[in-house]
């Protein structure tokens, strides 16, 4: 992967369903941290909370980071914004 002059961010959470059992519990952890969240996407095995959307970052640059026991965050190298003249 090439190295983001921009700074990476987190895209979305993933929270294992085996230790945040709910979506609500995935919210208030979400929300205790200081991340947005409004909704929860539930798949078979994560309940995702998306920080922002995925069209923002290069398609390129995601990747899986581990933030503590059944916690984990997508992250990206966000897009150059466009100048308007």
């Amino acid at each position: 992967m090439k190295r983001c002059g921009r700074g990476l961010r987190v895209q979305t959470v993933l929270f294992d369903r085996a230790e945040f059992r709910t979506p609500a519990s995935a919210l208030s952890w979400a929300r205790r941290h200081g991340m947005r969240a409004s909704k929860v996407d539930t798949t078979s095995n994560y309940h995702r909370v998306r920080q922002e959307s995925p069209t923002a970052f290069d398609r390129k640059s995601f990747r899986m980071v581990p933030f503590r026991s059944g916690v984990k965050a997508v992250v990206g190298c966000p897009k150059r914004r466009r100048r308007k003249r």
